[in-house]
């Protein structure tokens, strides 16, 4: 089971301080200049890479969060199974159970929606769109638009593959608009939730 996160005191200005991040491994690694196989563009390429995968980890964590809080507001806890389509539902339930024959590792998620690919995402949003158009997103186009071109870096990354620098640029730009987007709605997002069904 999950542990629980620390619960860290406010200092005294009454802001609650940052955890401090935690060691990825708690095993001893080799260094990657030792590996023999290895180049030197491939090693000098990856703390670069890093944090470009940081900000696509961060990025597409929101958009999912992002989607699940609104429909869960708007349909109950039972979302998925009010609004996902037939073809993504049987994709995820192809998936979970992929994640019981292979029991020896951790469970993907436990939320549905982290089942689907990123670029799936967009048609749970059609199906639903009524509860985002206007109020979050513009258009389904839009948003679909958004993630399409996400979606291109974030496969090279996830593939362990560097970007260009004009692509690096691109990833940050988008970020950006996010954030831009989740900081103006947050309230609305909020206010959905303390809202009755």
């Amino acid at each position: 089971p999950a542990t629980a996160s620390p619960v860290h005191a406010a200092p005294s200005n009454g802001k609650r301080s940052a955890p401090k991040p935690k060691k990825a491994f708690k095993v001893k690694l080799e260094k990657a200049e030792d590996d023999p196989i290895l180049d030197k563009t491939t090693r000098a390429e990856i703390e670069p890479m890093v944090s470009v995968y940081a900000i696509l980890y961060q990025l597409e964590n929101s958009i999912r969060q992002f989607i699940a809080r609104i429909l869960k507001a708007k349909h109950g806890d039972d979302w998925w199974e009010k609004i996902a389509p037939k073809t993504q539902k049987e994709q995820v339930g192809k998936r979970t159970k992929d994640d019981e024959i292979n029991a020896w590792h951790q469970k993907r998620s436990k939320n549905p929606i982290d089942y689907l690919d990123l670029n799936q995402l967009p048609a749970l949003v059609r199906a639903a769109q009524t509860d985002f158009v206007d109020a979050f997103f513009q258009s389904t186009e839009w948003f679909q638009q958004f993630i399409d071109e996400v979606y291109r870096s974030r496969c090279v990354v996830c593939h362990m593959n560097p970007l260009t620098q004009t692509n690096v640029d691109a990833v940050g730009v988008r970020f950006n608009q996010w954030q831009q987007l989740v900081k103006a709605k947050a309230a609305d997002v909020e206010k959905l939730e303390n809202a009755p069904l």
